[in-house]
């Protein structure tokens, strides 16, 4: 028997409308987090993905320290810190771990440059690179800096200044002692600062620049060192001009924390004399999802949907 039955576009759209909402988690409840992923240092730039289902990381990270002199006296630290940020499922972050600088104990005279991560380069094997810092970048913006830590200078007799937040200036180079000469000492270079360069050392040092440390300069008992790199690097320090009198060591690099991260860690300089390092560990599950299912309604070949008027009659199925 025949009928006829009104349909319109409305009351197709009320009947999805009406439909229960259901919620899900790209992971499924109950699962736990990813563990940490840790990344040493390789001298190439490394990556992470964000595992699925996840948006709040950790990051840590450490600068690698500044290289050690010819008489295997250390360099500067490098410096350390930490913070969490909200990230994309999926999202690929580059993690760049710093290298130590250039460090030449008197049973090896290998010599080596510079540290990966923009660490500053010595001028020959007497004195220290400086280290490398360690960044971790989401497409070319950095989340979190750790600074390296300045180059040692050939005879100095204090600490290469460590890396750090603000970067610390490496030390004055010493007067010459054997021969009393009147010589000129070389001076440390300056720490990088958040928004600007390390200043150089003199005489004759580098300004620490954008992402690198100020290169050294001199010969032998003159040799200075080098910044260590980091947001802004550390200046190199200056050369000497007197016999047996020395060069200044290299300022540590700064480091830096983008806005927005949250519980930021203490930033303060490790006391390695190592290469640099880095962890990021997964900290939040996206948040839930709510969608509407997907419903297919099935007409009769022979019924069409006319207008929105609820009085436009439409051909009834036959039955």
């Amino acid at each position: 028997m025949n009928s006829k039955v009104r349909y319109s576009i409305a009351s197709v759209a009320a009947a999805v409308e009406a439909m229960v909402l259901v919620t899900a988690t790209a992971r499924g409840a109950g699962a736990s987090l990813p563990p940490a992923t840790t990344f040493a240092f390789t001298g190439a730039n490394q990556t992470y993905t964000v595992p699925q289902g996840v948006c709040g990381v950790r990051i840590n990270v450490e600068g690698a320290a500044g290289g050690g002199n010819y008489y295997a006296q250390a360099g500067g630290h490098g410096g350390t810190g930490s913070a969490e940020f909200a990230v994309q499922s999926n999202e690929v972050l580059t993690v760049v771990v710093g290298g130590r600088g250039s460090y030449t104990p008197n049973s090896n005279q290998t010599w080596f440059p510079g540290g990966f991560g923009g660490g500053g380069q010595q001028p020959d094997h007497s004195s220290g690179g400086g280290g490398g810092a360690t960044t971790v970048l989401s497409g070319v913006t950095p989340l979190l800096i750790a600074g390296g830590g300045g180059g040692r200078s050939m005879f100095s007799s204090g600490a290469a200044g460590n890396g750090g937040d603000a970067g610390q200036p490496g030390t004055d180079g010493a007067a010459g002692a054997m021969f009393g000469g009147p010589g000129v000492h070389g001076t440390g270079g300056g720490g990088g600062a958040l928004f600007a360069g390390g200043t150089s050392g003199t005489p004759g040092g580098q300004a620490g620049a954008s992402g690198i440390g100020g290169n050294a300069i001199g010969s032998n008992t003159t040799s200075a060192g080098a910044g260590g790199g980091g947001h802004f690097g550390g200046g190199s320090g200056g050369s000497s001009q007197g016999m047996y009198d020395t060069g200044g060591s290299g300022g540590g690099g700064s480091g830096f924390v983008a806005s927005g991260a949250t519980n930021v860690g203490t930033w303060a300089g490790h006391t390695g004399t190592s290469d640099g390092s880095a962890s990021i560990t997964p900290t939040a599950d996206c948040p839930p999802t709510t969608t509407a299912p997907t419903t297919t309604i099935l007409l009769s070949a022979a019924t069409t949907v006319l207008a929105t008027d609820p009085n436009v009659v439409v051909p009834a199925f036959t039955g």
